[in-house]
């Protein structure tokens, strides 16, 4: 769902910049939308359309999960940024509505494909979200964390790939999480 407001009636801009965000991403679930200072005038929801690729990686299904058990969405720290082994954003598949819709499971950003890497650099716990396909392949060939490059050890790269488990598209669980440590 595209939120979409202004102070002057309908017409998409306030201050000259057209502002818009989606409910679950931009705008917590956990919260009131009186919360956000932004909708203190008039405001207007949209809906986008299914066929727009950018709606299919805002689908507040995802976003409901979380809220359902209270949690916040999205999980991780790197959710805007997309994928980092196959650079396509999360809950599509890469060049979604450009060919094929059969795809390699290293591109297929969908929600049954995503796992959360949680791990620990000094006194800070990162969580990353990644294909699990593309990071089991990737961590196979170097035995590497994809964002730390260091030696993940053994039994933490064995965890990720016999805890990944088979959901499909309309799960109603959460991202699964793997926390990894690293050898020395």
């Amino acid at each position: 769902m595209l939120i979409h407001w202004d102070l002057e009636k309908n017409d998409g801009y306030r201050g000259g910049t057209k502002l818009k965000g989606y409910i679950g991403y931009d705008y917590q679930l956990h919260k009131k939308i009186s919360d956000y200072p932004e909708f203190e005038e008039d405001c207007v929801i949209f809906g986008l359309s299914m066929l727009d690729w950018f709606y299919a990686t805002k689908r507040i299904r995802y976003a409901m999960n979380y809220y359902d058990k209270g949690k916040v969405f999205p999980p991780c720290d790197n959710w805007e940024d997309g994928d980092p082994i196959n650079l396509a954003p999360f809950l599509i598949y890469n060049d979604w509505g450009k060919g094929p819709t059969d795809r390699p499971l290293v591109e297929d950003n969908k929600y049954p494909h995503l796992g959360i890497i949680v791990y620990e650099l000094g006194d800070k716990t990162h969580r990353k979200c990644v294909n699990l396909h593309g990071y089991i392949n990737n961590a196979a060939d170097s035995h590497k964390d994809i964002f730390t490059n260091k030696l993940i050890k053994f039994k933490s790269f064995q965890e990720i790939c016999f805890g990944t488990k088979k959901k499909d598209i309309f799960t109603t669980d959460l991202i699964p999480e793997f926390k990894i440590e690293f050898d020395e």
